[in-house]
């Protein structure tokens, strides 16, 4: 009654698109890790999502939303960096120009620093992604916890403390490294 057939096929496609995005995500953290096939790393990843796919649709999601607004910053300071340096190298101006020279000025510099900000922002959003979508498979698997807890026992401890709703601040030990605390 609300919308035509079209708009809620549109809505179901975006939604199995995005669900097969983020278990592509975690999947390839086990082909990545122990080297199986995507066949069998799938049948792990389907295990660990059963287990606790809440965690990963919000890790999944608050991604998303780090990265928009990373790309928001980038495209930004991309846009600034190429109008500063378009008017020191005098590709922008508007006196003694034709019309034509004081459009496309500015609008070069505008592209380059659309496509450096793109750039920029995929490649570190992959990075991102990974390490997330890695972290939390071993976070949530008792092996890799384990070994994660010997080889970085400052990182377990924090992650302990925000799954289980505490709020943590960072400090500093003496001996320079970092200390997170319980707040509440």
């Amino acid at each position: 009654p609300g919308g035509s057939v079209a708009s809620h096929i549109k809505v179901a496609c975006c939604a199995v698109q995005t669900v097969v995005k983020m278990y592509n995500s975690y999947a390839f953290v086990f082909v990545g890790l122990k080297g199986e096939s995507y066949c069998e790393a799938s049948v792990r990843t389907f295990e660990v999502l059963s287990a606790d796919g809440l965690a990963a649709v919000a890790t999944d999601q608050a991604l998303h939303d780090v990265m928009h607004t990373c790309k928001q910053v980038a495209l930004w300071s991309s846009l600034l960096v190429a109008f500063l340096l378009g008017r020191s190298l005098d590709l922008i101006g508007f006196y003694d120009r034709s019309w034509q020279e004081i459009i496309v000025g500015p609008l070069l510099c505008m592209f380059l620093a659309s496509v450096v900000s793109y750039v920029m922002t995929l490649t570190m959003g992959r990075l991102v992604e990974a390490c997330c979508c890695t972290l939390m498979i071993l976070y949530e698997d008792p092996h890799y916890r384990q070994l994660m807890t010997r080889s970085q026992a400052h990182i377990c401890q924090a992650l302990d403390e925000v799954t289980e709703g505490g709020t943590l601040t960072r400090g500093t030990a003496k001996g320079g490294s970092s200390v997170y605390t319980d707040s509440e």
